[in-house]
């Protein structure tokens, strides 16, 4: 089941996932085409992050945590010659404007505007800007 992620319920997200401190991406993937349009952005980008699920009871917390960002405004994916693009350290999650930013590799976890997401402290970027953003979890999943 997809849950919508908003600014009213990103705290209780928070809560639930945290900070996203050494979380493993294991996906992107995005449309670029819907048919009968010929808009060049991605529609919709598709993130598969293996995590902890705080919110479970177990010894073993890792879950498979799922964004689905759609009405994509902007992605950049850049990978640092000297860190891999796969461990997450933080993930800054804003709502600004009507849009959301998912920031992977941030340099401020309280970012003020839409300008502080250009950057990252280790020079791997990976920032998807939507309009909407849907997330689900399942069972966890090493992908190849």
């Amino acid at each position: 089941m997809k849950t919508e992620l908003t600014a009213e319920n990103l705290d209780a997200f928070r809560e639930r996932f945290g900070t996203f401190h050494d979380a493993v991406i294991h996906s992107v993937e995005y449309g670029m085409f819907r048919s009968k349009i010929r808009n060049q952005k991605p529609q919709i980008v598709t993130i598969t992050i293996g995590m902890r699920d705080w919110q479970i009871k177990s010894e073993n917390k890792w879950i498979n945590l799922i964004f689905y960002v759609e009405q994509v405004e902007e992605m950049i994916l850049q990978k640092s010659r000297n860190y891999t693009l796969g461990i997450i350290f933080n993930l800054s999650l804003a709502f600004f404007e009507g849009e959301i930013y998912l920031d992977f590799y941030p340099i401020t976890m309280e970012p003020t505007s839409p300008e502080d997401f250009r950057e990252s402290s280790i020079g791997s970027l990976l920032l998807v800007i939507g309009k909407r953003c849907f997330w689900s979890v399942e069972a966890y999943q090493e992908r190849e």
